[in-house]
């Protein structure tokens, strides 16, 4: 399971070549680089991988598949968006495109929800950090590990796999 958080091109954003050296520059600013395998997307300065699904060379936008979320990744999350004029996206309660400062880049979509300037990645940071707990509290729930860096579980509980699964193999 992850927190997923999407990168939705606009119509400031670059495409071809400028597109994939936008992505470089970002991730370099951030001390970051593409990964040599397929299972490293993204490999932070802390050496953790990150998984993220692009569109493809010459294109920006993506998702990030995030299993945590701390204020590196939101840097590196910030800093791609601003760099490839991307609107970040997210679940949670009130879905909103949140642009970076100095791109006046809209939606393609006409439909799309509101956008809503962050000033910075600590600005990212706290609009992403409530979802994000959230997220990792139901993730616990479903799959009985305890959110990163929670304390040491002392509810013995089954959580709502186990429940489903001791359901689901009952003998009728």
């Amino acid at each position: 399971m992850s927190f997923d958080v999407f990168l939705i091109s606009s119509s400031a954003s670059p495409s071809g070549a400028e597109a994939d050296m936008a992505l470089d520059r970002a991730l370099a600013l951030c001390g970051a680089r593409r990964g040599a395998t397929a299972d490293a997307d993204i490999v932070l300065p802390s050496g953790d991988d990150v998984e993220f699904f692009g569109a493809g060379p010459g294109e920006v936008g993506g998702m990030f598949a995030l299993r945590s979320l701390d204020q590196e990744l939101a840097n590196l999350i910030f800093e791609v968006a601003d760099a490839t004029r991307c609107l970040v996206i997210f679940p949670g309660d009130e879905p909103a495109f949140l642009r970076t400062p100095g791109h006046e880049g809209v939606a393609l979509d006409p439909d799309a929800p509101e956008i809503v300037e962050v000033e910075d990645a600590a600005a990212l940071f706290r609009r992403l950090h409530g979802p994000a707990e959230s997220w990792a509290d139901y993730a616990g729930s479903v799959t009985g590990a305890p959110p990163p860096d929670a304390p040491e579980a002392t509810n013995s509980d089954p959580t709502l796999l186990d429940r489903f699964f001791k359901r689901s193999n009952k003998k009728d």
